[in-house]
């Protein structure tokens, strides 16, 4: 007996669904958020939105950020409930794990996106570096093209990319009944970084 152990059920529905369906609010959340805070800048600065802000940065920040992640965050309910509820593919592991991981997953894409701005000061440049790493995501992301005895480099940037640890969390969770404390380091992970990045950003613009 063979058992795929990704997609036990062999269904290109729940296998290409979840996962194309988040890739893509990925690549869209990445994008979205990080045209609002480009709007922040003026002549590659921040100048005259610290002086707007009168000094709140933080609060324009979090205000230009908070609208994509919920959004983002509804949309991906919205596929879940869709797949799981409408379509049948219920969660084999824990639904409230599952949908902090896509919160997470939206938080650290954001914001990167906001990070990306603040460090570069160039809209056209940090799109581009968006397009790289959100891009590509799905592909590196282990789910599609195993890494396991691939080049290093790929499987290096397969371990940087966030949306590769939501994926093996995703997989854990909705398709395999992983137990939930083993999704709980990527879980962290992945709200970890989302804090870092927006005080990255914080700090960058601030400076």
């Amino acid at each position: 007996q063979v058992s795929i152990i990704g997609n036990p059920q062999l269904s290109f529905e729940l296998f290409l669904g979840a996962l194309l369906g988040m890739g893509m609010l990925h690549l869209l959340a990445a994008c979205s958020s990080l045209m609002a805070v480009g709007r922040l800048l003026f002549r590659r600065s921040f100048h005259l939105t610290r002086r707007s802000s009168g000094g709140q940065l933080s609060a324009a920040l979090l205000a230009r950020l908070l609208p994509h992640w919920v959004i983002f965050t509804l949309w991906g309910l919205a596929w879940i409930v869709w797949l799981a509820g409408y379509r049948g593919w219920e969660v084999a592991g824990s639904m409230p794990v599952l949908v902090l991981g896509l919160a997470g997953m939206v938080a650290v894409t954001v914001a990167l996106s906001a990070v990306l701005v603040a460090a570069l000061a160039d809209l056209d440049l940090s799109l581009s570096v968006t397009a790289v790493y959100s891009g590509a995501a799905i592909a590196f992301s282990n789910a599609t093209l195993p890494l396991d005895h691939g080049p290093k480099f790929a499987q290096v940037w397969s371990q940087i990319l966030p949306f590769t640890h939501y994926v093996r969390l995703q997989t854990g969770q909705w398709v395999t009944g992983s137990p939930a404390q083993s999704a709980l380091p990527d879980l962290g992970l992945l709200w970890g970084i989302a804090l870092l990045a927006l005080i990255g950003a914080w700090a960058a613009m601030k400076f």
